[in-house]
């Protein structure tokens, strides 16, 4: 940057401090901070302030609950090492409940998520039989979050909200068309949108989802900042992960470039200065140093404290 462009930077920056960007502020600053480690610091600097102040008081402590319903989209996503290995296992309800149980009789830990693949359309996936299952256990002080692609149909949503959920997660990765049809091929972004407004409208909260290094490079910057602007006007949006491309074993992906650790950590810090009051976490592809980078971006607000699943890990190794 010139000397009047770092003026305008650090203008643009305290301002930051008290109101969100414009789009077109938003794609400014990202152009402002790529490749200038200097620019990087002082916006993530901001974004964290940002988070103290805003978030203040209303920190989550979660525990993840991976691979409990199948992915059952065709194609499945180009970037996702998940659902790849056909002898893949599923958590057992039974099993689900007792690690709830273990939660609670453990740990101080008191919400969890769930998470798995995607199924289209309005069939029951089977996750509401999971959570009537830990609420007939007797486990109704536990706050239970949702992630397991739009398959619910407006009863399911209706009953998730009879068994207080807390919220529902409609996850979009990008909002760009093009992008979205080419590395999401078995799914549907207008799906998604309606999926996120039906669960605002059943009364719960509205988590999604946005993946750094997803889209073609020459467009990064204005992909980024349309899927923020279309983050932030959905009703109800109370939580948004940023998940980071990274190459792994048997992906369609493997030739797209990784994301690099400054673009991620920038995208986390813009989330946090376009969305203000929404959870913002690192979640795939971000190995737990990284974690503690995007924290000082900005994130932190909800912690992952403990994992269960069934099955080996889909990270261990890249390849084509």
């Amino acid at each position: 940057m010139n000397g009047f462009e770092v003026s305008a930077f650090s203008q643009l920056l305290e301002e930051m401090g008290t109101r969100p960007p414009s789009l077109e502020e938003t794609i400014w600053l990202f152009r402002a901070v790529d490749g200038s480690a200097q620019a990087l610091a002082a916006l993530c600097e901001v974004a964290a302030r940002v988070r103290d102040r805003e978030m203040n008081g209303r920190d989550e402590v979660e525990a993840a609950f991976n691979s409990v319903v199948p992915c059952l989209l065709r194609p499945l996503c180009c970037y996702c090492p998940y659902w790849r290995d056909e002898n893949q296992e599923l958590m057992s309800v039974e099993e689900i409940v007792q690690q709830v149980r273990y939660l609670r009789e453990e740990t101080e830990v008191r919400q969890f998520h769930l998470s798995g693949g995607s199924l289209r359309g309005p069939e029951d996936c089977g996750v509401v039989g999971i959570v009537e299952a830990i609420r007939d256990a007797g486990f109704v002080d536990m706050d239970v979050v949702v992630n397991c692609g739009a398959s619910f149909s407006g009863a399911d949503l209706a009953r998730l909200k009879e068994l207080r959920v807390k919220r529902v997660f409609s996850v979009f990765e990008t909002t760009n068309p093009q992008v979205f049809s080419a590395t999401k091929p078995g799914d549907d972004l207008d799906e998604k949108r309606r999926f996120a407004a039906r669960i605002a409208q059943a009364g719960m909260e509205v988590g999604s989802g946005i993946m750094a290094g997803l889209g073609p490079v020459d467009t990064r910057f204005e992909d980024y900042a349309k899927a923020l602007s279309d983050l932030a006007a959905l009703e109800n949006l109370s939580c948004v992960y940023v998940s980071k491309f990274r190459h792994a074993a048997r992906i369609l992906m493997n030739d797209h470039p990784e994301c690099p650790l400054d673009e991620a950590l920038a995208l986390i810090a813009m989330a946090r200065l376009v969305l203000r009051e929404v959870h913002i976490r690192a979640a795939a592809g971000w190995c737990a140093k990284d974690q503690v980078r995007a924290t000082g971006a900005g994130a932190g607000s909800i912690t992952i404290p403990c994992s269960f699943s069934k099955g080996r890990t889909h990270w261990a190794a890249s390849g084509r």
